[in-house]
């Protein structure tokens, strides 16, 4: 429709969007403390990239176990080790 390639940016604001209507959802508030304190709680966020779960010390959200390596292997996913 665009005539563009897709970009993984936009997977990225995706996420970022969706995890921040998440985190104030949460927090029933909009006040930036309140916001802060809800998104270091979302857990189990299925994003495009990864499940994405936050804690005050874990601010990127997607830890190494967030992701698997798959293959494709005679047209399906075949996740790899």
């Amino acid at each position: 429709k665009y005539k563009q390639a897709v970009s993984t940016f936009g997977g990225h604001a995706h996420d970022a969007v969706w995890v921040l209507v998440q985190a104030i959802r949460n927090a029933r508030s909009t006040e930036p403390a309140a916001i802060r304190d809800s998104l270091e709680n979302v857990k189990g966020f299925q994003g495009t990239w990864g499940e994405f779960n936050f804690s005050p010390e874990e601010h990127t959200g997607l830890t190494e176990e967030a992701f698997v390596m798959v293959k494709i292997v005679k047209g399906d996913w075949e996740m790899q080790k």
